[in-house]
């Protein structure tokens, strides 16, 4: 069998990242159920303070410290971690205020490590060798709903079985501002090396879901951090990290690293709800990045909803689905509900960042997803209605991203899938796809992906693909129908999308070559300001003389776009905007589209446009070649 050059270099990449990762940090990643048990020191906990200040938190100069603090427990008994050793009475564990832990060999104050930033998980930078609970910016000591936070610690059990539990008690989900008094607990166990993060009572506090601040990071991390050297709780994954958790988003369920190398999903259909296989579909999506397949995977979801409420699964979104060992042509990964649509329901997150193999900041606040592929291949997500009742927050119902330079995310169908977020989130985009690490190679596009049957409400924007280099385009990707199905964006009503001052769209494309975009209704566009409104906008006035192939927009019918504007400057109503590069291989085929119903009421009548089809209106097209035929264009003004 002759295989792709994409499909060659990840397998090699794949191998290659699977022996830097696991040749180091070799943890088989589980969740679990179970009732929290808290420590106190009137059954035999230390605090880790003493009198009214915490005297044992300190910084690496050793002066007292509450704000980003560290203190050094001696390990009661050998503990190995990562493959190394940690001797009892000699060697440390240090504990943080912020959330954190990590394993020491020199138990001064100048060695301590008192970090806040908790990217630093995903990195190089120090702490490594590092336990991370829930690693935030928090402070020790402070008064939450009337009680003082705490951090304690205790040895229970009897040798060789014994069990280091340190805990962080009624503690501040963040340093500043109304927070909430989280409490959990990390879990040492002898001899079997085990370690477990264990999650117990959320108080509210004065802020419902949080401080808008909060952002945290839980899993662990070897002595070398970076890609392949750490291992996220969250998405299960060592490439694909999630650093947006905050206390709204609070674990349902613990989690466990046993010292073993996990195994491959085999082939099968996997039930996804409550009582089910999986819990959650954060949780099934985790075990998929953690574990990788060996066959073709299906994950059937079972339950109408998938929200963070413990009575609908307690997802934690974003749900990212990373690079997953073993994924292909054959070992599919398909994400569905069998009969109807399941409902994904994120509120989104106020503070954070989640990151691929390039950058731990490639997902913010602003394009969030309800459901991220980061660098995933051969993956189809089926019957699914993705919602979000933020106004300010979940930037993205699905987001499609690269991991790296060198490892795009292809050979994806998005189909028969429903967003409905909000355009007041002027930052809100139904889909989009987005080559945020520049690719240095062909593989490190986001190519073949097929997007169908959609229906689209609600959102500042709809579709949007963007290359993110100009010599390196994304290839043979797809906007339109399949089985019969329809593609619709835009809701019934008008304004339903856009209705602002920035640029909004029904779908946008950039950098893509050979791209199709065929049988879509586009409709109820409206923009308030001198930026364009475009129901379908092909987008390479910037671009090099890079070929787009062939590109292709058929069989649409784009109406009902409107711009409201009152500025004096120019403003433009397009159907259908077609910008090609300047290679002469670069070729646009527009055919059997309808368009009508565009209106720009601006009172600036001399600078008013409404254009039908607007064939390069700006860039170095000129080399290349348009093919404008058979199209329906009315643009008779709407009677008053």
């Amino acid at each position: 069998m002759k295989l792709s050059t994409k499909f060659s270099l990840y397998i090699l990449m794949t191998v290659l990242a699977t022996l830097n990762a696991w040749g180091q940090l070799t943890y088989t990643r589980s969740v679990f159920s179970g009732t929290y048990v808290a420590i106190d020191t009137a059954n035999g906990a230390t605090p880790i303070h003493g009198g009214t200040a915490p005297s044992d938190f300190s910084t690496s100069t050793g002066a007292a410290n509450l704000d980003d603090g560290t203190a050094y427990i001696s390990l009661p008994f050998d503990f190995t971690y990562a493959g190394t050793v940690y001797t009892a009475g000699t060697n440390f564990l240090g504990v943080c205020t912020n959330g954190f832990a990590y394993f020491s060999t020199d138990g001064t104050n100048a060695s301590k490590v008192t970090a806040v930033s908790n990217s630093n998980l995903y990195t190089t930078a120090t702490p490594n060798r590092t336990l991370a609970p829930y690693w935030d910016d928090m402070i020790a000591y402070t008064v939450v709903n009337g009680v003082k936070g705490s951090v304690m610690y205790q040895t229970t059990g009897s040798s060789p079985s014994r069990v280091l539990t340190v805990q962080w008690t009624s503690y501040p989900s963040f340093y500043s501002g109304n927070a909430r008094s989280i409490n959990f607990q990390i879990k040492l166990y002898e001899g079997t090396n085990n370690i477990e993060f264990w999650y117990g009572p959320v108080a509210d506090g004065t802020v419902a879901g949080g401080s808008s601040s909060e952002s945290a990071s839980i899993g662990i991390e070897n002595a070398t951090g970076g890609n392949g050297n750490y291992l996220d709780a969250v998405t299960g994954s060592a490439f694909t990290n999630n650093g947006m958790i905050t206390s709204n988003k609070w674990p349902k369920r613990h989690y466990r690293f046993i010292p073993s190398a996990s195994t491959p999903i085999t082939a099968g259909t996997y039930d996804v709800g409550v009582g089910r296989t999986y819990e959650s579909l954060s949780d099934a999506v985790a075990d998929l990045n953690h574990r990788g397949i060996s066959g073709a995977v299906t994950l059937n979801l079972t339950d109408a909803t998938y929200d963070t409420s413990a009575l609908n699964g307690g997802n934690i979104f974003p749900i990212l689905l990373g690079p997953v060992a073993g994924a292909s042509s054959t070992n599919t990964i398909t994400i569905q509900k069998l009969s109807g649509s399941a409902t994904l329901l994120s509120t989104g997150t106020s503070s954070g960042n989640c990151g691929n193999q390039g950058s731990t900041t490639v997902i913010g606040t602003s394009n969030e997803p309800i459901f991220g592929l980061v660098g995933a291949d051969f993956v189809t997500l089926r019957n699914l209605t993705l919602t979000s009742n933020a106004s300010t927050l979940a930037g993205r119902g699905v987001l499609v991203i690269n991991s790296s330079a060198t490892d795009g995310a292809t050979n994806n169908t998005i189909r028969d899938i429903s967003i409905t977020l909000n355009r007041l989130n002027t930052n809100s985009i139904a889909i989009q796809q987005h080559a945020v690490t520049p690719p240095t190679n062909a593989a490190g596009t986001n190519s073949n992906n097929k997007y169908y049957n959609l229906t689209i409400q609600n959102v500042y924007a709809g579709v949007y693909l963007l290359a993110g280099s100009t010599s390196f385009f994304d290839d043979a990707c797809e906007i339109g129908t399949t089985d019969g199905g329809t593609t619709t964006i835009g809701a019934s009503t008008a304004n339903d999308i856009g209705n602002s001052t920035f640029q909004t769209w029904g779908i946008r494309a950039n950098g893509q070559s050979n791209l199709k975009i065929f049988n879509c209704e586009i409709r109820n566009i409206t923009g308030t300001s001198t930026a364009a409104v475009d129901g379908i906008f092909i987008d390479n006035a910037g671009s090099t003389t890079t070929s787009l192939g062939t590109v292709e927009v058929s069989n649409n019918v784009v109406h009902d776009l409107n711009s409201t504007s009152t500025s004096s400057t120019s403003h433009r109503v397009n159907g259908i905007r077609v910008n090609l590069t300047g290679n002469a291989t670069s070729v646009s085929r527009v055919f059997n589209n309808f368009v009508y119903a565009l209106n720009n009421s601006s009172t600036n009548t001399g600078s008013r446009q409404v254009i039908g089809i607007f064939a390069q209106a700006a860039g170095s097209g000129s080399g290349a070649t348009h093919n404008i035929d058979f199209n329906s264009v009315r643009l008779e003004p709407t009677e008053l």
